[in-house]
C-alpha cells in the first residue's frame, strides 16, 4: 500500500481592503496570489496547479474562473474551480497533492458580498423556488 503524500501550507497572503472599491477584484487576486508566491519563496513556474474557490451568486458573476484565472497565473497552466468557499477550495488543492500527481498547488478564494439578502441570493439557486416561505438558507 502506498503512503500518502505529505501536505503543507508554505505560503499565504490575505487583502482585505478596508474600501473594496480600491482595487478591482482581479487587481486584489493578483495581489493576494503574488503575495502568496512570494511569502513561499515560490514563482509561477514551480506550481503545477491552482485552484480558485469562488460563490458566482454571491460575486454577481458567472463563472468566476474566467476573471481569475489571469490574475492568479492560471494562463496556460492546470487550473481548476469549485464554485464554493475557501475551505472547499483548500481541501481540493491538499487532495491534488495527496494524490501524489501534484507537487504544488496555489489556493485563492474569495467571498465578496455584493448583494443586499446573502438569503436570497442563495434560494436563487434553487430557482423554481425562489419565492416560497422555505427555509433553504
Amino acid at each position: 500500500m502506498q503512503s500518502a503524500t505529505a501536505v503543507a501550507v508554505v505560503g499565504s497572503a490575505i487583502h482585505a481592503p478596508r474600501d473594496a472599491k480600491q482595487r478591482s477584484l482581479e487587481e486584489a487576486m493578483y495581489a493576494v496570489a503574488k503575495g502568496a508566491l512570494v511569502d513561499a519563496g515560490v514563482s509561477t513556474d514551480d506550481l503545477d496547479g491552482i485552484v480558485v474557490g469562488a460563490n458566482d451568486q454571491l460575486d454577481g458573476r458567472a463563472i468566476s474562473i474566467m476573471m481569475a484565472s489571469g490574475s492568479v497565473g492560471g494562463v496556460g497552466r492546470d487550473i481548476l474551480s469549485t464554485p464554493s468557499a475557501a475551505e472547499h477550495a483548500f481541501v481540493l488543492g491538499a487532495m491534488r497533492i495527496a494524490t501524489g500527481q501534484y507537487r504544488t498547488q496555489l489556493v485563492a478564494a474569495w467571498s465578496p458580498i455584493e448583494v443586499t439578502s446573502i438569503a436570497d441570493a442563495l434560494r436563487l439557486g434553487t430557482d423554481p423556488y425562489f419565492h416560497r416561505a422555505m427555509p433553504l438558507d
